[in-house]
């Protein structure tokens, strides 16, 4: 089963995830850790949680319901999407 996209990343509104409804206990984005330290995130794009920061220095990454966090090669962590809890 496969999904229209509107751009890269992201799922049309109303649109659902895989097939299934989209539902909180649904994780419907993914994101990656690339050999060279960048990230690659895609799927539901509601809450800007596939807008992975850009650049090549990231050691581990996790994904969230509605958001995604990275761990920095200096020790930091970087968040994105929702934010509202």
């Amino acid at each position: 089963m496969s999904a229209r996209h509107e751009s890269p990343g992201q799922y049309p509104s109303g649109s659902s995830c895989h097939g299934f409804p989209h539902k909180p206990e649904i994780t419907c984005h993914s994101v990656a850790l690339r050999s060279d330290g960048s990230l690659v995130s895609w799927g539901w794009d509601d809450e800007g949680q596939v807008r992975a920061p850009t650049g090549a220095e990231f050691d581990a990454v996790a994904a969230g319901h509605y958001h995604s966090v990275a761990l920095k090669s200096d020790g930091s962590l970087v968040s994105w999407g929702d934010d509202d809890e």
